[in-house]
C-alpha cells in the first residue's frame, strides 16, 4: 500500500451481512505491513461506537488485517502479571470477510463484513465466542451454505493458532506494532 504513510487516518466500518453499520472506529492510524497483513493502531481513549452503543477503549491497541484470509485480529496492551487480570481480552479476533482497503475516501476506510463468530484470548484461555449469535444470523441473514462452512473453518484455524500463538499471535509480534504507535504522535 504505497500510498499509505505510517500515521495516516484510518476508519474501520464494520458492517453486517446486509450492510447494515456494525462497529465504527473513525481513530485507527494506519502503522504498516508485514508478512502476516496491514497493521492499524488505536490510543487508548478512542469513541468505538455502534446504533445504541458506544464506548471509549481504555488501552492502546493494533490489528492486523490480513490481504486473504476471512478474519480480522485486535491485541489489546495490558499490564505485565501479577497486576494482569487472566478475565481481560488480550486477543480479539473477528470471522469476517477480507478486510478491504478504501484509499479513494478521506480518511482511508477500512471495511469488513462481520459474520459473528469471535476467537477470544483471556490470560490463557482461548475460545470460540457468539456461536449462538452466528446461528441466528445464518437464518435472519440468509447466510449461503459456503459462507457459513467458510466461517466456521476459519473459526477452527484461528483458535488453533491463537492457542499455539503461532503466526501473528506469536510472541513478539503485535509487540513490534505497539511500538510502532506509541511512536506517533497521539493527535
Amino acid at each position: 500500500m504505497p500510498d499509505l504513510l505510517p500515521g495516516a487516518r484510518v476508519h474501520v466500518d464494520h458492517q453486517k451481512w446486509d450492510g447494515s453499520p456494525h462497529w465504527q472506529n473513525g481513530d485507527g492510524r494506519y502503522l504498516g505491513t508485514d508478512q502476516w497483513g496491514r497493521w492499524i493502531g488505536v490510543f487508548a481513549g478512542a469513541r468505538i461506537y455502534r446504533q445504541g452503543h458506544e464506548f471509549t477503549s481504555d488501552v492502546d491497541s493494533v490489528a492486523v488485517l490480513p490481504s486473504a484470509h476471512w478474519w480480522a485480529a485486535r491485541f489489546y496492551d495490558r499490564p505485565p502479571a501479577p497486576d494482569h487480570d487472566p478475565d481481560l481480552v488480550n486477543v480479539y479476533v473477528d470471522i469476517c470477510s477480507v478486510p478491504q482497503w478504501h484509499l479513494e475516501e478521506t480518511p482511508v476506510r477500512l471495511s469488513l463484513i462481520d459474520l459473528d463468530l469471535d476467537v477470544i484470548r483471556c490470560g490463557e484461555t482461548t475460545f470460540i465466542d457468539d456461536e449462538d449469535e452466528f446461528a441466528e444470523h445464518q437464518v435472519s441473514y440468509g447466510y449461503p451454505a459456503a459462507i457459513v462452512q467458510r466461517a466456521e473453518a476459519t473459526a477452527g484455524e484461528v483458535l488453533e493458532q491463537v492457542t499455539a500463538r503461532t503466526g501473528p499471535f506469536a510472541t513478539g509480534v503485535a509487540e513490534r506494532w505497539f511500538a510502532a504507535l506509541l511512536g506517533l504522535p497521539v493527535n
